[in-house]
């Protein structure tokens, strides 16, 4: 699954993720880094 950074440097997760993910709004993720890429996950 792909997304964009924005301008303003923001990121929409999209729905599907977010959905199976079990997101929801003001939730804080964690945003580690493996090998040179991005990863990320719900954080605390």
């Amino acid at each position: 699954m792909q997304t964009t950074v924005s301008s303003k440097f923001q990121v929409v997760i999209p729905k599907p993720l977010r959905e199976r993910l079990g997101l929801r709004p003001q939730q804080k993720l964690t945003i580690l880094e493996k090998g040179g890429d991005p990863l990320s996950g719900p954080g605390a």
